[in-house]
């Protein structure tokens, strides 16, 4: 976990970052690290206007932002990643409110632990609801900033595109046995009977990883640099939603292996960091890797499938945004 240390004298004085999931656990923790290191202008993705507001007030009560001399900008923004109505929202704020952007970090997402427990449905969209706000959501919200992004590099200094994953989409029981050839994906996730308590979050984790990948691929790292991160298991992420009977088992499982989210803050920003090599890769806790398939002719299937289904849905929301972020 964060084995080498930042930069020294890391700066990111004079760019504009965007975190989601901004108001607590690992978020909060990424967007209070960038203002240690000088960032200008801070993007929240919040939920409401209340949460927005208490997290602007802490990160601004935080003793390295006070330190800085130069009260930094810190805007925020609403969304419910259960809505792809308020996703698309979120969205065009951003576009036609922010000058720039530099840094995009999408960490909000329904982490549950590292389990799913009860299968439900987004009363917005329909879909089963991990499904939406852990892979959907965070791919249309990748394809809808992308051309601001892009607007904002410059020759020599690509923008970055920062998907927080996790290491346990190598660990998907589709890295053995990708959906069938005959099922499409939505369909499959949505289906209560293949529905895993287990597996859902890992399951989620490795579909948004795969279209990062593919994502990439229609990308010039000179312009946007596009991975996704494994920032670790942290103490944020252990017990939330668990059943009454383990919350005891899950706090001694966290104290015995969790990192505090700060730690997994300097995996993020260690990601950020990176070049060309992590473009359209996996990088996990400072490796660059690829999560490859058991079977590649089937796994490419898949990835290939999930692709196509999930642009339809983007631009079902957004018409021919997936075109105006490739332009």
């Amino acid at each position: 976990m964060a084995r080498t240390p930042l930069p020294v004298g890391l700066s990111y004085r004079g760019k504009t970052a965007l975190v989601t999931g901004a108001n607590t656990g690992l978020g909060y923790a990424v967007a209070a690290l960038l203002l240690r290191h000088d960032i200008s202008c801070l993007i929240l993705g919040v939920r409401t206007i209340e949460k927005g507001e208490s997290t602007k007030a802490r990160l601004l009560q935080e003793p390295a932002t006070k330190a800085q001399g130069e009260t930094p900008d810190i805007l925020f923004y609403t969304m419910d990643m259960l809505s792809g109505e308020s996703v698309v929202e979120f969205s065009e704020q951003i576009l036609t409110q922010v000058p720039k952007l530099d840094i995009v970090i999408l960490n909000g997402g329904r982490k549950a632990g590292m389990m799913t427990w009860n299968y439900a449905k987004s009363s917005f969209t329909e879909n089963e609801s991990t499904y939406q706000v852990n892979h959907l959501s965070t791919a249309m919200l990748a394809v809808y900033l992308l051309p601001l992004l892009k607007k904002s590099s410059a020759p020599g200094q690509p923008t970055h595109l920062t998907i927080i994953g996790s290491a346990l989409q190598l660990f998907s029981p589709f890295i053995k046995k990708p959906i069938p050839d005959d099922r499409s994906v939505v369909e499959y996730m949505n289906d209560p009977e293949t529905f895993s308590t287990l597996n859902r979050y890992s399951d989620t984790k490795l579909l948004i990883g795969t279209f990062t990948r593919e994502l990439a691929t229609r990308i010039n790292p000179a312009q946007v640099i596009v991975h996704d991160v494994d920032p670790g298991i942290l103490d944020t992420d252990l017990g939330r939603n668990v059943p009454g009977p383990l919350k005891p088992v899950a706090k001694v499982f966290g104290w015995m292996v969790a990192k505090p989210p700060h730690v997994g803050a300097a995996v993020v920003l260690h990601a950020v960091e990176r070049g060309n090599e992590s473009h359209g890769k996996f990088v996990d806790i400072e490796k660059v890797k690829s999560a490859t398939f058991k079977n590649e002719e089937m796994g490419r299937r898949m990835t290939e499938k999930n692709w196509k289904e999930t642009i339809e849905i983007v631009d079902k929301f957004n018409p021919e945004s997936m075109k105006r972020a490739l332009e």
